[in-house]
């Protein structure tokens, strides 16, 4: 992709994803992430009480704005 990182675990991290290597899945939509942190923060838009969700991707967002 053209990409630099000067972080050899950035890099690494950056090359598994363009692999398709996503370890981590959300339950309550079936999105992945790389990392575990990225689920936990994703996680987050499952609990809000208002959700907005797309009706192209079915993806869930907790501010109409985003969608």
């Amino acid at each position: 992709c053209g990409k630099c990182l000067r972080d050899k675990s950035k890099f690494v991290r950056h090359r598994r994803w363009h692999a398709g290597e996503r370890r981590y899945k959300c339950y309550g939509c079936g999105e992945e992430f790389g990392q575990s942190s990225a689920l936990s923060l994703h996680q987050r838009i499952h609990v809000e009480e208002k959700l907005y969700r797309c009706s192209t991707c079915e993806k869930c967002f907790k501010d109409s704005s985003t969608l």
